[in-house]
């Protein structure tokens, strides 16, 4: 039989599914489907997710499971298992897109037994939800030219996925994080910039146009520093809402470095900026750093702050 309706099996497969997948995250709310709706992703061998516009995503690459759900108003998607989470919705909506994309699907030789393709007990799986449509995508082995088989709830068929494709499904949330856009350090609004470790600690004060500090080789270097807080920019979040055990991992329970920053900003209200920079996690991906008081941990490239770090060289 090529299509009939499948809700009932469909959550029921999922539920199998979700028993081998996942960290026991919470259960994901479920979407009011239209009984007299025709419940299917596929039309004609091409990926048709809805009518409507998708309300819920849902994704396993085998190990962790992420959900993401519209808010009923539309005006953003939140990942189901931490709504406060800073999710870039475009994120989602990429995935998305790129499976209205994929046109017209192309077709596996026919098999007597699923485990040829890996589909027998599949852990990999895309679960698309709207107001009156639902649909899984399960996902098998890899094919030798590195596309993937895949098996479409309500479909006898084995077909073809493109492995651009099943690669968005891999993606960490935190890749998928708002980055905080740090204030704009510019060299006419900077008053105050202290660098400390311990008890070691170096400071440079604005004093009546001219900077100031107690020790002449930290002034030489003021340009330079001045520059670096200009183009300080995150490369990634970590964490979100970390544990202390965490913290205590990358280093924060002893930091690398404290920075503060007093400036103007851009209407001219003093402000205060900190940043603590935890371990290297590694020379290509930096320092683990947290912002004020927030305790979200980031990545920052360890070329943006080692010129701050040499004025602990001149600490007192």
């Amino acid at each position: 039989m090529k299509k009939y309706m499948f809700l009932i099996l469909l959550l029921a497969a999922v539920a199998v599914t979700l028993l081998g997948c996942g960290r026991g995250q919470q259960e994901a709310p479920a979407a009011e489907v239209d009984p007299s709706a025709e419940n299917t992703i596929l039309n004609d061998t091409n990926v048709v997710p809805a009518k409507d516009p998708i309300n819920f995503l849902e994704y396993c690459d085998g190990t962790i499971t992420l959900r993401f759900s519209l808010e009923e108003d539309g005006a953003k998607w939140v990942w189901v298992d931490e709504p406060t989470f800073p999710l870039d919705g475009t994120a989602v909506e990429g995935t998305i897109t790129a499976l209205k994309e994929l046109g017209q699907l192309q077709k596996a030789p026919a098999a007597e037994d699923l485990e040829v393709y890996g589909l027998s007990d599949p852990q990999k799986y895309l679960t698309i939800k709207s107001a009156t449509t639902a649909g899984t995508i399960f996902i098998g082995e890899q094919a030798e030219d590195g596309s993937w088989f895949s098996a479409i709830e309500g479909y006898e068929e084995v077909f073809v996925l493109p492995d651009t494709f099943v690669q968005l499904l891999s993606r960490s949330v935190y890749d998928m994080a708002v980055l905080p856009t740090l204030p704009a350090f510019t060299a006419d609004a900077l008053m105050y910039i202290a660098v400390e470790s311990g008890e070691n600690r170096t400071a440079l004060r604005m004093v009546d146009g001219q900077w100031s500090s107690t020790n002449k080789n930290a002034l030489d270097r003021i340009e330079e520093i001045t520059t670096t807080l200009s183009s300080l920019q995150v490369s990634r979040c970590f964490d979100f809402l970390p544990s202390q055990q965490a913290l205590s991992l990358t280093g924060f329970s002893s930091p690398t470095a404290t920075i503060t920053v007093e400036y103007l900003n851009s209407v001219g209200v003093e402000s205060s900026f900190s940043m603590t920079l935890g371990d290297l996690r590694s020379a290509e991906e930096g320092y683990y750093v947290t912002f004020n008081d927030d305790s979200t941990i980031y990545l920052i490239p360890a070329a943006q702050v080692s010129p701050l770090l040499v004025l602990l060289i001149y600490a007192k």
